[in-house]
């Protein structure tokens, strides 16, 4: 009879765990998805952009060649204005580091590592992880990450006048942004808005699927993955599903090079250590 009474407890208490997690998740949903939130939140995300882009600058120097940063903006540009993206406030960052990897942080920052440009083997690929990053952070992806991750009083925390970080240190959240990975379903919504940045900019998206391949089969056998799956994790199929989704667009504009070769060749040698 012992027995069945804490059997029945547990059972209660999961289940009261269980609608409470419910709870918080719709409320959770519900500040997300209301437009009356849209300036808080965008507000709140600035205000964490710029000490996380000075806390990661302590651990990897900006590669500070004006040629190279030129190349990136009009790679930027490329994918930006054809599908109406305001690039006033999106900040653009290129890192050494020799990592193969890319990510978005709050207030609209994109950050480049050198390892990703030495990786690529051309500049349609590094397109393509630039669009599937921009995708995260015209989605708000990235915030629905730090929520989940960190928890909704980071947000609380910032509204009653705190930073917002809660319990967490900058350099933890960073960490947190950079080494964890965003749900299936954020990575498959990423995937369908990069190809359809890049079919709008008259890029291939069959460069970024062949990125995708050569990384996945690195990662065979591998225990250290290359960065970039670790923290935007592949399944066999999405190479497959862009390809895919490429194909559905049969109004797309001619292909062309995302970046000149003189640009290209700017990047690769402004980034090899």
């Amino acid at each position: 009879m012992k027995n069945q009474s804490c059997l029945f407890i547990l059972f209660a208490t999961l289940i009261l765990a269980g609608v409470a997690m419910y709870g918080i998740t719709r409320y959770v949903t519900k500040i997300l998805e209301n437009p009356e939130w849209v300036n808080t939140l965008a507000k709140w995300e600035e205000s964490l952009g710029e000490p996380l882009w000075e806390d990661i600058q302590r651990s990897h120097p900006p590669v500070e060649h004006p040629s190279a940063a030129l190349a990136l903006d009009r790679l930027l540009y490329r994918l930006c204005t054809p599908n109406g993206i305001d690039t006033a406030g999106l900040h653009r960052h290129l890192i050494q580091n020799p990592e193969v990897n890319a990510f978005a942080l709050p207030g609209r920052r994109l950050v480049v590592q050198s390892g990703l440009i030495q990786s690529a083997q051309g500049p349609d690929e590094v397109a393509g992880v630039l669009a599937h990053e921009l995708a995260h952070a015209e989605l708000s992806h990235v915030r629905q990450k730090i929520i989940k991750e960190a928890g909704l009083n980071l947000l609380m925390d910032w509204i009653g006048g705190g930073l917002g970080l809660g319990n967490f240190g900058i350099h933890d959240l960073a960490r947190m942004l950079t080494s964890t990975a965003f749900d299936r379903q954020l990575e498959s919504q990423a995937d369908r808005k990069a190809v359809e940045y890049l079919q709008k900019a008259g890029i291939n998206p069959e460069s970024f699927a062949v990125f995708m391949d050569r990384l996945a089969a690195k990662e065979k056998g591998n225990p250290a993955p290359p960065v970039w799956l670790s923290t935007h994790p592949a399944s066999p199929a999405r190479p497959s599903q862009i390809r895919e989704l490429a194909q559905k667009n049969q109004e797309r504009i001619p292909y062309s090079s995302s970046l000149s070769s003189s640009d290209w060749s700017t990047l690769k040698k402004c980034t090899n250590p």
